[in-house]
């Protein structure tokens, strides 16, 4: 999907992977879109939460605490999950509602699981790197 595609208000999910230097953005909205409208179906399962998978989250993922209040509505809906070929997975949406549930010690949560031939059609190509630059962790003096 390339960047002129996408709508201007799209959420999008960004990741820096340090171990290879690649970062990808997931046109979120998109593939909600998608899944609701029945185009993409994922498997759907039930994800453990860790307290490691929560402690990693809490540390790394941007997560708001004001953000954590706003959603308790939404505890229910499932996150999305990008599987990749190495056995690896990375959330892509649902990070809040992770780390919520865990805090409100629900132990699963429901888990739509993404193929990388399903998540590669929404990656953002043509991004310019000063935008994936500034999206990069900034090192501590």
């Amino acid at each position: 999907m390339m960047l002129g595609n996408s709508r201007w208000y799209d959420q999008v999910f960004s990741h820096f992977d340090p171990e290879t230097g690649l970062t990808r953005h997931f046109a979120v909205g998109p593939i909600l879109r998608d899944l609701q409208s029945g185009g993409l179906r994922p498997e759907v399962c039930d994800l453990e939460v860790t307290a490691k998978s929560a402690a990693y989250l809490l540390s790394n993922a941007g997560i708001e605490q004001d953000h954590l209040a706003r959603i308790t509505s939404r505890l229910h809906e499932p996150i999305l999950l990008a599987d990749f070929e190495d056995g690896t997975s990375l959330i892509i949406d649902g990070n809040h509602r992770y780390v919520l549930r865990f805090a409100m010690g629900l132990r699963y949560i429901k888990a739509y699981r993404l193929t990388p031939t399903m998540w590669e059609p929404y990656l953002i190509q043509g991004v310019p790197s000063d935008v994936s630059d500034a999206l990069l962790p900034t090192p501590a003096p």
